[in-house]
């Protein structure tokens, strides 16, 4: 995820694209649960290798 994250980084959007989609389909295809939801989520717009946001407390 890292180099598609770079990619991205360095404007190449389309090559980022196109690394997250087979990235996601391979995952797919082997059982890689977790690595096909983050190649996923990096095609919705998520950055998979941002920190945790954390929620503000309500009460």
């Amino acid at each position: 995820m890292r180099v598609i994250s770079q990619a991205r980084d360095t404007g190449d959007e389309a090559g980022a694209r196109a690394l997250a989609t087979e990235v996601a389909r391979w995952a797919g295809v082997i059982g890689a649960v977790r690595i096909e939801a983050q190649a996923t989520g990096f095609l919705a717009g998520v950055d998979p290798t941002a920190p945790p946001q954390h929620s503000e407390d309500i009460g």
